[in-house]
């Protein structure tokens, strides 16, 4: 899904509510919940990968629209023309980029993908040392099959917008919400490397959830896919 940072910049759209006040309005049972896959790289490269905590990405959206409103609206926030949106990109660069607290450990054997690990993390250092469901796929049974990681970020339609998980000011809330929506995939979809949350919802909220991705990133048919 696309940034509404990027589309407000770009002149598209204006900037949804949420991503002002913080907040939701609505109860987390109304919102609808899309699951955007976002970047797949082959496993072992999950360590050098630009791991972002849910507060370091919340910050820094939150700091991005104060600076963004200082540059060329005197410190009050409205739409861009075409030069102030250059002129934001000249002195700030570009939007800071979703945080992707939801991944998927996939294996490929045989020409069949299969996921078999789901996990969620709210820090930069999930696999600084090391992963245990890495470590289970040296099984020899694992030899002859590719290992992938897919990066996830969470969206939700509320209050007829679309809001991105960092946006949500209540931390504590935010990793509620992503417990959330990790124990009811592992429920949903029975990862074999999953030894928690497989048997029983855990959910605190049962959300309908629907897969976004596009088809290079395809894994055995969860684009679009209701969960």
């Amino acid at each position: 899904m696309e940034n509404p940072l990027t589309t407000w910049l770009s002149g598209k759209q204006s900037l949804p509510n949420a991503i002002l006040t913080g907040k939701i309005a609505s109860s987390p049972e109304t919102w609808n919940t899309f699951l955007s896959i976002d970047e797949k790289e082959e496993l072992f490269r999950a360590n050098d990968l630009d791991w972002k905590s849910l507060e370091e990405a919340s910050n820094e959206t939150k700091t991005y629209i104060q600076e963004a409103s200082k540059v060329v609206f005197g410190g009050t926030l409205r739409d861009p023309d075409h030069e102030d949106r250059y002129e934001i990109r000249e002195k700030l660069g570009d939007p800071p980029k979703q945080v992707t607290p939801i991944y998927l450990i996939a294996t490929e054997c045989g020409g069949l993908e299969k996921i078999v690990y789901i996990g969620k993390t709210t820090t930069e250092t999930r696999f600084s040392n090391g992963h245990l469901a890495a470590l289970k796929l040296h099984d020899p049974k694992y030899d002859n099959c590719k290992k992938f990681i897919y990066r996830c970020s969470l969206w939700f339609l509320a209050d007829d917008e679309y809001v991105s998980i960092e946006w949500l000011t209540d931390l504590s809330f935010s990793k509620a919400v992503i417990d959330s929506v990790e124990s009811q995939l592992i429920h949903r979809l029975s990862p074999v490397l999953n030894s928690q949350k497989v048997n029983q919802n855990l959910s605190q909220w049962n959300f309908e959830i629907v897969v976004d991705a596009p088809v290079d990133r395809m894994i055995l048919g969860l684009r679009n896919r209701l969960l």
